[in-house]
């Protein structure tokens, strides 16, 4: 090869690599994808979330989606994907399920609570700790599939879907967050707005006595 042609292909195999590098690296703006419309601020406006898309570039076809945790002042922090427990497309994080998320932060800032819809019938909702700085790390990637254990073990009544649809309702003023549980049910029409108290500091579940009634009264029959 001839010295001229080895240098070309050399320049030309850097430039790839480059671009590779480029593509995968967690630099901001992310190369390629778009800001979407959906951007959460943080207390104190300290921060913002946003969602990044890059259409047609998942595994299977559809959006992919990074998070950023921008500050006000200083260096934007690529938030880490979830690994999705189950997934009937076979798709392996957050990220790549095509559908965004919404977030909640807690007032102090230390916990964000993301879901997000994963397929027909199944959402995600998974809960990140503030580890230092604005960088966050899962605490509870399971929160759907625990939370609908845990109405089921109440209830003795088994979800149609496998699982049930968890969405956030409200942060406590003692670190709990109250959870609210919806969807088809085995042998009944389904149930909206059933709600549990979720502990981060624990990981626990429970159902206050005062919720009973009302809760029951969300299940319905056929």
């Amino acid at each position: 090869m001839k010295p001229g042609t080895l240098f070309l292909a050399v320049c030309v195999f850097v430039l790839m690599a480059i671009q590779v590098i480029a593509e995968n690296s967690p630099a901001y703006p992310p190369l390629g994808f778009e800001r979407g419309d959906r951007i959460t601020k943080s207390s104190g406006d300290t921060f913002r979330i946003e969602q990044w898309v890059k259409y047609g570039a998942a595994p299977n076809g559809s959006q992919l989606y990074q998070t950023w945790l921008v500050p006000a002042r200083g260096s934007p922090v690529k938030l880490p994907e979830v690994l999705l427990a189950k997934d009937p497309r076979g798709n392996e994080d957050s990220g790549n399920v095509g559908f965004s998320s919404e977030f909640y932060i807690s007032s102090d800032n230390n916990y964000l609570f993301r879901e997000q819809k994963v397929c027909h019938g199944n959402n995600g909702a998974y809960l990140y700790k503030r580890d230092h700085g604005l960088h966050y790390k899962v605490l509870f990637p399971r929160i759907t599939q625990d939370a609908s254990r845990f109405f089921t073990k109440k209830t003795r009544l088994k979800w149609y879907y496998g699982d049930g649809i968890v969405d956030f309702s409200e942060w406590k003023n003692n670190g709990g967050i109250i959870l609210t549980l919806r969807g088809g049910l085995e042998h009944k029409k389904g149930v909206s707005d059933w709600r549990c108290l979720f502990s981060p500091s624990t990981g626990e579940y429970s159902e206050p006595e005062e919720w009973i009634q009302q809760n029951k009264k969300c299940i319905e029959s056929d």
